[in-house]
């Protein structure tokens, strides 16, 4: 099989061929039932943010569990995204990590990725059976719009 390119892909992506493309083609890119959802590369404050968490993360976790930044996470066949900070379980190897195999996913709310974050990505870990979700928001709760609920709680 040639490695697929981005321009002229006219049909529904399958799963091969989106692992099939190369990791610089665009920052970041998952995919959703043939469709590519494209994101840009996350802020310097955003990677900031992931990391500490991470470390923290780091060192709370009993053995045989790990915390791994912006991984491939296999929902179901034709689904895998991408989130900022995935807790899995025994040392990780390959491109995918299938969702069986992780305990809770968490990202971290961009403002290109807001809706993805706050909407569509937890249901898709939900049916997946990830039992964790965690949802960090950036905001300050004075940006939160007055019709909203806390910024931070679904």
């Amino acid at each position: 099989m040639s490695v697929p390119t981005l321009d002229g892909h006219a049909q529904a992506w399958t799963e091969e061929e989106f692992l099939a493309l190369p990791e610089t083609v665009w920052p970041r890119l998952e995919l959703l039932d043939g469709a590519l959802l494209v994101s840009p590369a996350p802020r310097k404050a955003h990677q900031r943010f992931s990391r500490a968490l991470a470390n923290a993360m780091d060192a709370v976790l009993p053995s045989g569990w790990e915390v791994l930044e912006g991984i491939n996470v296999r929902l179901a066949t034709g689904r895998i995204l991408i989130p900022d900070l995935v807790v899995v379980r025994g040392i990780s190897e390959g491109v995918v990590t299938d969702a069986a195999d992780v305990a809770l996913v968490a990202e971290i709310v961009s403002p290109s990725t807001g809706s993805q974050d706050r909407l569509l990505k937890p249901a898709l870990y939900a049916a997946a059976g990830i039992p964790c979700y965690l949802r960090i928001d950036q905001r300050s709760p004075r940006s939160c719009p007055r019709f909203a609920s806390p910024c931070g709680r679904p």
